[in-house]
């Protein structure tokens, strides 16, 4: 094969080699195996192929797999499974669309939006509950639409997290902005300025039942 290589100034001929790599993730080092084109006349390496092959989204990939992180796929998945769109559902956690956008993409999510997503992918009552105390920024249409299909999925999902449901309570209005502060800790409900705060806690298995 022969490939224009940006080391020579010309093209030659190259071939695929599989390389090793150590990435350090967040104080973690991790290795990794990619294949790379390499010249054969100067014997650098200028090209990955394909995406998969790319050693920074490879460890990203081990990384969110030892830590129980959502995969990037799986973040979009549960997004268009709602049928909400990228400034929808980013909007609706107080995120943005360009940050869902980077997580969809492959960033590496952090710890207090994980656990967002871990409350919704568990029990998507908990999205439910963000619309209707955000009803504002969805059309009633969009609204009612979402809603029946969270019913319907929930349904599907109420036997699989018996033991470890975590639910919002209900009875306290959403702050989007505060989940990126000290979000899923027990609280004592209060008011600051018009914002209620969220009490988070875990069912137990009568309550769950």
């Amino acid at each position: 094969m022969k490939e224009f290589c940006p080391y020579c100034s010309k093209i030659t001929k190259n071939k695929f080699v599989t390389r090793e790599k150590k990435i350090n993730v967040r104080g973690e080092t991790i290795s990794v195996t990619y294949k790379a084109r390499m010249c054969t006349e100067c014997g650098d390496f200028f090209y990955i192929v394909p995406k998969d092959e790319d050693p920074f989204d490879k460890a990203y990939r081990i990384y969110r797999k030892n830590h129980n992180l959502t995969q990037p796929e799986d973040i979009k998945k549960l997004r268009k499974k709602y049928g909400l769109t990228q400034a929808e559902l980013g909007n609706l956690l107080g995120w943005g669309a360009v940050t869902l956008s980077r997580y969809e993409n492959g960033a590496l999510q952090d710890e207090a939006h994980q656990k967002i997503i871990t409350l919704i992918e568990r029990n998507p009552e908990n999205l439910l509950i963000l619309i209707e105390e955000n009803h504002n920024l969805l059309s009633r249409d969009r609204v009612d639409k979402i809603r029946n299909q969270i019913q319907d999925n929930n349904m599907k999902l109420k036997h699989i997290y018996p033991r470890e449901k975590v639910v919002l309570k209900k009875e306290f209005a959403i702050s989007p902005a505060r989940w990126n502060q000290k979000p899923f800790q027990q609280s004592v409900p209060s008011i600051r300025g018009n914002k209620k705060i969220y009490e988070f806690k875990e069912l137990s298995k009568e309550e769950v039942a």
